[in-house]
C-alpha cells in the first residue's frame, strides 16, 4: 500500500490483517525512520524487486491520482509485467 502518510492509509489496516507480514507500506511523506515492512519513498521496480521473489507472477491493483498511476505503470514496464496483470481504477471523491 502506497499513500503519503500512515494516516492517509485508508486501506492498509484490512490488508495487513488479510496478508500479515507480507504487507509492506509506503509512505512519500512520512517522517522518521521506516519500521520493519515499511518504506519511504515512491513504488519502483527495485522496491518490487525487493519484497516479490517473482514480480511476475503477481497481478497489480493501481488506484489513486493519475500522476503516481502512470509512475507504477512505467515501474511495472520496467519490470516486464503484462497489461494484462495490471488492474486500475480512477481515484476520485
Amino acid at each position: 500500500a502506497a499513500n503519503r502518510t500512515a494516516d492517509l492509509a485508508v486501506l492498509y489496516e484490512p490488508l495487513k490483517k488479510q496478508l500479515g507480514d507480507h504487507a509492506v507500506a509506503i509512505y512519500s511523506n512520512a517522517d522518521g525512520e521506516p519500521t520493519p515492512n515499511e518504506e519511504r519513498g515512491f513504488t519502483s521496480a527495485a522496491l518490487l524487486q525487493k519484497y516479490l521473489h517473482d514480480p511476475l507472477s503477481y497481478r497489480y491493483y493501481i488506484c489513486g491520482p493519475p500522476a503516481m498511476m502512470k509512475a507504477i505503470r512505467h515501474e511495472l514496464e520496467v519490470l516486464d509485467i503484462p497489461t494484462g496483470q495490471v488492474f486500475t481504477e480512477k481515484f476520485g471523491w
